[in-house]
């Protein structure tokens, strides 16, 4: 992943698109998974202590998959799904985001995803922001 060389040029960029921001998301969304079962793997270590283990496991699960989110974004503006698909997450200025406003977006992207109304947002508006990128003041563009 290249760092981002974002800043003003960023807002002249054409919106990200709902197919890419959807290729992003189901890459993620593995990606994810697969640090979760690297979760439960590292928790059978744990053998007869079968309530560390699953305290582990929980632990785990709590931070891991969220933090490849904020780190992604709030460092290079992107994920692994986001850079194979070719966009990257902005201010609305076109500035990089930073970690409490990836967090923040992480945050209000699960609500608005899980109840379809970030996705009905962006198919309706010629910016292509989603609502969780109304509510923190982002975009997705595409990446240079």
């Amino acid at each position: 992943m290249d760092l981002p060389v974002d800043g003003p040029d960023s807002v002249d960029r054409p919106p990200g698109g709902v197919w890419r921001r959807a290729l992003a998301l189901a890459v993620d969304l593995a990606v994810a998974r697969g640090l979760l079962g690297l979760g439960d793997l590292s928790a059978t270590a744990f053998g007869t202590h079968e309530a560390a283990g699953r305290a582990f496991a929980l632990s785990f699960e709590l931070v891991v998959p969220p933090a490849y989110f904020v780190l992604g974004h709030g460092t290079a503006g992107q994920t692994l799904g986001k850079w194979l698909a070719g966009v990257r997450v902005v201010g609305a200025s076109g500035e990089p985001i930073g970690y409490a406003r990836a967090l923040g977006r992480l945050l209000v992207t699960i609500p608005s995803l899980a109840l379809g109304i970030g996705v009905v947002v962006a198919l309706v508006r010629r910016d292509r922001r989603a609502l969780h990128d109304l509510l923190v003041d982002t975009r997705v563009v595409r990446a240079p």
